[in-house]
């Protein structure tokens, strides 16, 4: 997986059978997406671009 992992989505189904399986995808954000990917199984959402945020006096740096 790319980039770096900004959260894990999780859901559950109280259905059986092949009904029971859960997949995630980013359904609005189109075929080009170039900031985010979200794998289908874990559901944790990486980001692919890199990242500065300054919160007061300390930085944080993401980088894919």
């Amino acid at each position: 997986m790319r980039g770096t992992t900004l959260l894990q989505v999780q859901a559950r189904s109280t259905d059986t059978g092949l009904n029971n399986v859960i997949r995630y995808k980013i359904s609005n954000g189109g075929a080009n997406n170039e900031l985010f990917v979200i794998h289908p199984v874990t559901g944790k959402l990486n980001i692919l671009v890199e990242v500065i945020v300054r919160l007061t006096n300390a930085v944080f740096v993401a980088r894919s």
